[in-house]
């Protein structure tokens, strides 16, 4: 895909915090709310994840996060892209800068 820019942000990024709440709404459609492991954003290990977002043409179509379980494992979270934007390659990207950004640690799915 074309003009996509994945960057980093913080856990009270917007574009991320929106992204993030579609996501929910669309897991809830498809399963059980206790089914849904989602992350508490109040938590103090939340500043252990790393978040990116997924820019095309300066708009927001997807997210994620990788939260460190150990030294040498990170497990993948709230990873989603918009459906409008889907099947583009955008979630091969996120996935990248992810195995990027995490050093060659074993990621969890």
């Amino acid at each position: 895909m074309k003009n996509l820019q994945i960057k980093v942000a913080y856990p009270d990024n917007k574009d991320l915090m929106s992204l993030i709440n579609e996501l929910d709404e669309e897991l809830l459609t498809r399963y059980p709310k206790e089914g849904i492991f989602t992350l508490d954003f109040n938590q103090p290990k939340i500043n252990t994840a790393t978040f990116v977002v997924a820019y095309s043409d300066n708009i927001p179509v997807g997210c994620g996060a990788i939260l460190p379980i150990s030294n040498d494992c990170v497990e993948l979270k709230r990873f989603f892209v918009r459906k409008t934007h889907r099947e583009k390659g955008i979630a091969s990207r996120v996935f990248y800068s992810w195995k990027v950004k995490s050093k060659n640690k074993v990621i969890a799915l």
